[in-house]
């Protein structure tokens, strides 16, 4: 027993959007190809980059240097601080002294 078929065209409720599903089944099966394409050249490529892991590690470390660079200058100027602050006493004194 025969199945009649009906043309694809008779399932949507006018040409337009007949022609709009189209559109959209052709722009995925562009992507879908250009998706396998990418992935093949990604495989094939020689891997001349930094992997994930290896630019994770990079920015551990320099974050590491960087906090510790910024903990030395706040350091740095704690005591730097303190030390005009002993010297600006010890002149007012002097001065207070002499006169």
């Amino acid at each position: 027993m025969a199945m009649k078929t009906e043309p694809i065209e008779s399932f949507y409720s006018n040409k337009n959007e007949y022609l709009e599903a189209k559109a959209d089944a052709e722009r995925h099966n562009i992507n879908e190809r250009l998706r396998e394409d990418y992935k093949k050249e990604d495989n094939n490529k020689d891997s001349d980059g930094l992997s994930s892991i290896e630019t994770t590690v990079i920015g551990y470390i320099l974050g590491f240097f960087i906090a510790l660079f910024t903990f030395f200058i706040v350091v740095l100027f704690k005591i730097s601080f303190k030390i005009i602050k002993h010297i600006s006493i010890y002149i007012y004194k002097l001065v207070k002294k002499n006169q």
